[in-house]
């Protein structure tokens, strides 16, 4: 019995341990009861300031289409509105505690998409939505667990476009007043 609780303490210790704080979940699932307006995707672009996460074009554009599509606030379809996004990712690390057997790591991510839709007639919407996440790391004696980078980036970035569907829907809402 002392021997299996003094294993698990170890597995414990020398594990140790990653927290990431995750985003709240957003709802945009058919926020409006029709269709404000029809997008066409444009451009995308992407400056990408992160050291080990990345994010494409094509996974931004099929997270940006799919979060389109769930708040039911527009179709898709050419000849509407011309959605040109642009994006910043951002990553930063910093080490905050640092001892000869523990070493503390905390990295923030942040991912900040604008966009512009424009139409023929002139008529203009910008939004813009930004998501972060913090995860803090713990390493004892040189052995840590680590986290799942695709999980992170993924999380961040359906946060991100799901908070720009609903700006997009505030914009076409004020475009209609």
């Amino acid at each position: 019995m002392r021997a299996t609780i003094f294993a698990g303490l170890l597995l414990l210790f020398f594990g140790g341990c990653a927290q990431s704080e995750r985003a709240i979940y957003i709802n945009n699932q058919n926020i409006c009861q029709e269709p404000l307006a029809t997008l066409e995707l444009g451009s995308i672009e992407i400056t990408n300031n992160a050291k080990s996460i990345n994010i494409t074009r094509d996974e931004l554009a099929k997270e940006l289409l799919l979060a389109i599509k769930e708040s039911g606030c527009f179709t898709i379809a050419s000849g509407g509105f011309r959605l040109d996004v642009s994006s910043t990712l951002d990553q930063s690390k910093e080490v905050r505690d640092e001892r000869f057997y523990k070493v503390e790591k905390h990295q923030d991510m942040t991912l900040d998409l604008r966009a512009t839709a424009i139409n023929g007639g002139g008529s203009k919407v910008v939004a813009s939505a930004k998501s972060s996440l913090s995860i803090d790391t713990k390493r004892y004696l040189g052995v840590e667990r680590g986290t799942n980078e695709a999980d992170d980036t993924a999380t961040l970035l359906r946060s991100a476009t799901k908070k720009f569907s609903i700006a997009l829907r505030d914009g076409f809402n004020k475009l209609g007043r």
